[in-house]
């Protein structure tokens, strides 16, 4: 029944200092004015601008792209690049992408299947790849496909240093709760799998305690208690879940 403006103005009036952690509050006091995507977006564009076919670049530009759906800078974009590096599998991962932004699953499985062709190590294809299962509730794939993911993605113990490091940043920039959301749930998968359940669970209970139910969240907390058999509280999740 509130406008946006009114539940903002509720929100900043509860006693969060009080009752939360530190990081917790600061979460919740902060207006959201900057998006880390944006951000990235334009370091990425001003990077293009004086190397056009920068490859460790174009990625992380197009996923910026993707995330923060700009259809428009697509065209013009990926027409350069297709007429200069159509042998390369990054190209056709980035006309994935659009086709994803835009709603052509179809499409964009067709054009991740011809990047991972090209290169069965073009990781980012396989990201695309995987999510475009996801969407189209093929999970079993999709969970395949995230494991193939696992194994060209090494270096957990550093993701954990990276991953800190963003919390800072997302800190200092007053970054949106999405962001803040999946940081803390790519900091409880490494840790997950760096064997270090407590603490992942720790950070999944983060991301609950921000948005419940989060789907994203529970599945992996109900995983954690089970295999730490603590079985009830696995099958509070359980049911949450179902």
């Amino acid at each position: 029944m509130m406008t946006s403006k009114e539940e903002w103005g509720f929100v900043h009036s509860l006693k969060f200092d009080e009752q939360l952690e530190y990081e917790e509050a600061y979460f919740y006091q902060n207006e959201l004015h900057i998006n880390a995507e944006e951000e990235c977006l334009e370091i990425t564009t001003k990077l293009l601008e004086l190397d056009m076919y920068n490859q460790a670049c174009f990625p992380i530009h197009i996923v910026c792209l993707t995330n923060c759906m700009r259809k428009t800078n697509y065209s013009c974009l990926l027409t350069n690049f297709v007429e200069h590096s159509p042998d390369k599998a990054i190209m056709w991962f980035s006309v994935g992408c659009y086709n994803f932004l835009i709603g052509q699953n179809s499409e964009a499985r067709r054009y991740f299947t011809e990047a991972s062709t090209m290169d069965s190590h073009c990781r980012p294809e396989w990201v695309g790849f995987g999510h475009n299962l996801a969407i189209e509730s093929e999970h079993d794939q999709a969970i395949t496909n995230y494991s193939t993911i696992t194994k060209l993605y090494p270096g957990y113990a550093q993701s954990v240093d990276s991953f800190k490091n963003a919390l800072k940043v997302a800190e200092e920039t007053n970054c949106q709760p999405q962001v803040w959301e999946t940081i803390w749930i790519n900091l409880g998968h490494a840790f997950r799998q760096l064997g270090e359940l407590d603490i992942a669970k720790s950070y999944f209970q983060k991301v609950v305690s921000m948005s419940p139910p989060n789907s994203n969240a529970l599945p992996v907390l109900e995983y954690i208690y089970h295999v730490k058999k603590e079985f009830e509280e696995a099958i509070i999740y359980y049911h949450v879940l179902s």
